[in-house]
């Protein structure tokens, strides 16, 4: 009876001492998600490569309308969020400067770090070299994204109304009128309009601008940015851009954003296309040569390499999407942490809202800028408590 009493006890101890550990692996695990570590977190061992090189860490990306730029600044803000870097954000919304070209002094003088240098730029701004480059660092990599002009104009005509603002013409029956009378809308949205990609990289777009203008302002985009990502050759851009930055492939992850709900994403005639591109002729110069240089890029990648690591990629993000426990949401989200600018567009729900690294993911442009302008703040009182 004693040797039972006495093999009883030891089990017990044994039972709570694995509950102990239990509660442990818990805990660590609730610890593992209340921190930032990239979507890597999410999938073990996937998203490392092996590079030796150095990661580059100053970037100034701009904000190109309706050209998948959301999706693209939410990797870069996360990024800068995960690696503890300076990030540009406005006082309040999601612009810097536009229409007018950025100067310096529409910078938040309290939000510049010590250095004088911000290492991610990645909110909407029209682009102005001289003054962007006065508050980066000097080796930062300037990085944009083009999408094919006919269906850029048809997105942004919808997601912006600019029928209410012209005149009440549906796109069709704008795409009606005398070329110059289609231009000069323009001035009704000074921010939006044709010619879209080329205005937010600075251009004074005109009624009568010339052939040689646009292409000594392509020639004037190639030389500045260190890659120009493509949006319907997405994956594989970010490939090119994962090189280019030395990232992992957890770094280049993203869920798509603004993506219309089918509904509001009519089929587009060949003739309609024609009409959308030759209102913005300046815009498809501009695609069609960097669309060029991508496919040039690709090839020297190789291409067998290259559908490997877009397969790879792929991989990845969908077992992210699948761990975070995402969904897409069609219609209104009446989470407010990824409730949508735009009616119009799918939203995202989550299983797995403990994991940061997931919110940030699903979270609209708005919400992401208010989240850093937030660290930002906590930052500066932090700082002010310390100097008291």
């Amino acid at each position: 009876m004693q040797h039972w009493r006495h093999l009883s006890q030891l089990l017990l101890l044994l039972l709570a001492i694995s509950a102990v550990l239990v509660m442990l692996v818990m805990q660590a695990q609730l610890q593992a998600t209340s921190h930032y570590d990239g979507p890597g977190q999410l999938v073990a061992d996937q998203s490392i490569d092996g590079s030796s090189c150095s990661p580059r860490q100053h970037i100034m990306f701009l904000k190109t309308h309706k050209c998948a730029s959301s999706s693209l600044q939410n990797m870069f803000l996360r990024y800068g969020i995960h690696h503890h870097l300076s990030m540009a954000v406005p006082y309040d919304g999601n612009y810097i400067g536009s229409p007018q070209h950025f100067e310096v002094s529409f910078f938040p003088a309290q939000y510049m770090p010590e250095d004088g240098a911000i290492d991610i730029f990645a909110v909407h701004t029209r682009l102005n070299e001289n003054e962007h480059r006065k508050i980066m660092h000097a080796d930062a990599s300037f990085v944009t994204v083009v999408r094919e002009p006919g269906h850029l104009f048809e997105s942004m005509y919808t997601f912006y109304y600019l029928k209410d603002s012209y005149d009440g013409h549906n796109l069709k029956a704008y795409l009606e009128l005398p070329l110059q009378l289609e231009k000069l809308y323009r001035k009704n949205r000074p921010k939006i309009g044709y010619d879209m990609m080329l205005f937010d990289m600075g251009v004074n777009i005109t009624v009568n601008m010339t052939t040689d203008v646009v292409r000594k302002a392509v020639q004037q985009m190639d030389r500045l940015f260190d890659i120009v990502l493509v949006a319907e050759e997405m994956d594989q851009s970010l490939i090119l851009l994962k090189e280019h930055l030395c990232w992992d492939y957890s770094d280049i992850i993203f869920f798509n954003k603004n993506v219309r709900m089918k509904y509001y994403r009519p089929k587009i005639s060949n003739e309609t296309l024609a009409k959308i591109r030759e209102l913005n002729s300046g815009d498809v110069m501009l695609y069609e040569h960097f669309l060029a240089k991508h496919k040039m890029a690709v090839q020297k990648y190789g291409i067998n390499k290259m559908a490997d690591d877009v397969e790879q990629l792929r991989r990845l993000r969908d077992a992210v999407f699948k761990n975070c426990g995402a969904r897409v949401m069609l219609g209104g989200n009446n989470n407010v942490l990824f409730e949508e600018y735009s009616d119009i567009v799918e939203t995202f729900a989550l299983k797995n809202e403990s994991n940061i690294d997931c919110v940030m993911l699903s979270m609209p442009e708005l919400q992401l800028i208010a989240k850093v302008r937030s660290i930002i703040k906590h930052k500066l009182k932090k700082k002010k408590t310390l100097a008291i």
